[in-house]
């Protein structure tokens, strides 16, 4: 158990040091001719500053109080701006950072916004609620802030638009939700160019209390949104409960950012609840993505890394929401630190979610050279102990996964992807490779479990290797008791002889599994499947036989010009159960369905991969 005496003593510390080091940090400038000049002066700007004679106002309240909805204040830096709290009850613009009233500004520099742990340092609000205000904030740092209830940073209460640009949001702290900034009742955030939201906490009172305490960086609640473009970053957040980095419910989250350094959400802690990066619940829709051309740089991934959780979700936990895409998103080295099923990188119950790439946006992610360059990654993550797996699936949701490698993860004793429950699951054009068992009682690639309830799964098109692993578990796993019942469907799947065999079947009480199709597999135990197979299911090209990868110890899987996944399946649109089509590109956006000779009529490789021959091709140049 950690010492959370030494962590919040470190926290405080650590906090009041953020205020001077901020000081230094601003002082980085680009040359003269980079300038920003002074804004010209009109009625509706006020200067404020620390000097009396050029400077409208020397209180940043007084100007606040003395503006005109519409206006705009230009907060010089000569000094720092603790006045705290600031009340804004009208549209304005607060714009930080000038050298001084009727100076330039160096690009990056900001005015400092600082309450000294004594209140909470802005406050977005209007006595009558149907008000709809606009602020933005820019160029500022809102450092220690401290609140009894939510937002220790910012709080924006109402049907209000705020935009944040160019701003530290950094050492607050909340004893509700919503460490850096709380988000209520209709209000939309947006943050557009470098914001970086750090080292707040959600702390919910001493040591042992219950309650609040959820959204270390931000807490969105109440019908409200949030709206985060490339740049942002929200890192070293702590939450006591949930969302060590956005706690979301009843909100709709968009976010875009990621990248090397600090861009995305990284380093956070949810530390006694769900979600160290992201937890998202409640009636509205979660969208993580880095090919959006307004929102991200579509040749960066949207990068959620380095989280923790002591329950599911190390980086992403979803509950009862509408919906979840992550699209162009890296989920990595998250961990969670539970016993019992909790997921290191992205657990989600009761919603649909979709897990993919969009190989047509420019980002290309190759790690190991001839390995897959696909932007939807989940790798590196760290499961806890017992059953703990990467990826959770469970109680009604709908579930897909395509384009997408999972590689790396440590686990203890988990599947590295687990279906349960009445959910829906398709895997598709993917990679499952080098993932590594530390236990002896589990070691499943796809674990599906049903109780009482159907589940359907297709697994199609994607490679599974060198799941390593001190046990005899297949790489697919499935499991119905108390009536339950798993329709699964299994085509176009390549496999190596880490695993012994490609699937395992587990019946009691009534519970039923019917394998429904396997075919054109590359894998251990075809025979099984022959003989367990529905006697109206698809069954052909079921070749046991080794699968001949390029390089598998240097991530290099795929098959090599005479494996047997080459040229392996055509095209069917008849039979029992009609139509056997892979998907018409492989996991990096290269068509399917080219011929490896002119000698053979079957054109489909299998697997994550279609084969492309020589090696010039495979960087989609002709």
């Amino acid at each position: 158990m950690k010492n959370r005496s030494a962590h919040f003593n470190f926290f405080l510390t650590f906090s009041a040091a953020i205020v001077a080091v901020l000081g230094l940090m601003m002082q980085a400038a680009l040359a003269d001719g980079e300038r920003e000049p002074p804004p010209r002066q009109t009625s509706s700007t006020l200067w404020v500053g620390n000097d009396p004679q050029a400077c409208d106002h020397t209180s940043l309240a007084q100007a606040i109080s003395a503006a005109n909805p519409g206006d705009t204040l230009l907060v010089a830096r000569d000094r720092q701006y603790d006045n705290t709290p600031y009340g804004i009850d009208k549209s304005l613009t607060i714009s930080g950072g000038w050298d001084g009233c009727g100076e330039g500004r160096d690009p990056g520099n900001r005015s400092d916004l600082a309450a000294g742990f004594s209140s909470r340092v802005v406050a977005i609000s209007h006595p009558n609620s149907t008000v709809s205000l606009e602020v933005e904030l820019q160029n500022l740092s809102v450092a220690t802030g401290v609140s009894s209830s939510d937002g220790g940073g910012i709080l924006i209460s109402g049907p209000h638009e705020v935009t944040l640009t160019e701003t530290f949001i950094t050492a607050n702290r909340t004893e509700g939700d919503g460490g850096g900034i709380a988000v209520h009742d209709g209000a939309l955030l947006r943050l557009e160019g470098s914001n970086d939201i750090f080292l707040n906490r959600a702390n919910n009172g001493e040591d042992g209390q219950d309650g609040d305490g959820n959204g270390g960086g931000i807490a969105c609640l109440g019908g409200s949104a949030v709206r985060a473009g490339q740049g942002a970053s929200i890192r070293n957040n702590r939450a006591r409960q949930n969302g060590g980095g956005i706690f979301a419910e009843d909100c709709d989250v968009e976010f875009a950012s990621g990248g090397s350094g600090n861009l995305g959400i990284r380093n956070n802690e949810a530390e006694d609840g769900r979600g160290g990066g992201i937890r998202f619940e409640g009636n509205a829709d979660l969208v993580l993505d880095g090919a959006d051309e307004q929102l991200s740089d579509p040749s960066l991934p949207v990068t959620i890394a380095g989280n923790t959780s002591a329950g599911g979700g190390g980086g992403i936990s979803i509950n009862n929401a509408d919906s979840a895409e992550l699209v162009n998103t890296v989920l990595e080295a998250n961990e969670s630190i539970s016993v019992g099923g909790a997921a290191a990188a992205l657990a989600a119950f009761n919603t649909t979610i979709m897990v993919r790439s969009d190989p047509d946006a420019p980002c290309r992610l190759r790690s190991v050279p001839g390995g897959s360059s696909t932007c939807s990654k989940i790798i590196n993550n760290v499961a806890g102990a017992g059953s703990s797996p990467v990826i959770r699936f469970f109680s009604r949701t709908d579930a897909s996964v395509r384009g997408t490698e999972i590689s790396g993860n440590q686990l203890v004793n988990g599947p590295v992807v687990w279906l349960d429950n009445e959910s829906d699951l398709l895997i598709e054009n993917s990679m499952i490779v080098d993932n590594a068992l530390s236990g002896n009682s589990r070691g499943e690639v796809i674990y599906l479990s049903s109780f009482s309830q159907p589940s359907t799964a297709f697994i199609r098109w994607t490679t599974m290797a060198r799941h390593q692993a001190d046990n005899e578990r297949p790489f697919v796993q499935t499991r119905a008791v108390d009536d339950g019942e798993i329709e699964l469907f299994l085509e176009g799947l390549v496999m190596d002889e880490s695993r012994p065999a490609t699937l395992g079947m587990e019946t009691s009480d009534a519970g039923e599994v019917k394998l429904l199709r396997a075919a054109c597999i590359v894998g251990p135990g075809m025979q099984f499947l022959e003989n367990q197979a529905e006697s109206n299911a698809l069954v052909l090209a079921l070749v046991d036989d080794d699968p001949m990868f390029e390089d598998p110890q240097q991530g290099n899987f795929r098959p090599q010009a005479d494996s047997p996944a080459v040229d392996l399946c055509d095209l069917i649109f008849d039979g029992p159960i009609p139509v056997l089509q892979p998907p018409g590109i492989d996991i990096d956006g290269f068509a399917r369905g080219i011929p490896n000779s002119d000698d053979t009529s079957t054109r489909y490789d299998v697997g994550a991969f279609e084969r492309l021959g020589s090696v010039i091709f495979r960087d989609r140049f002709e």
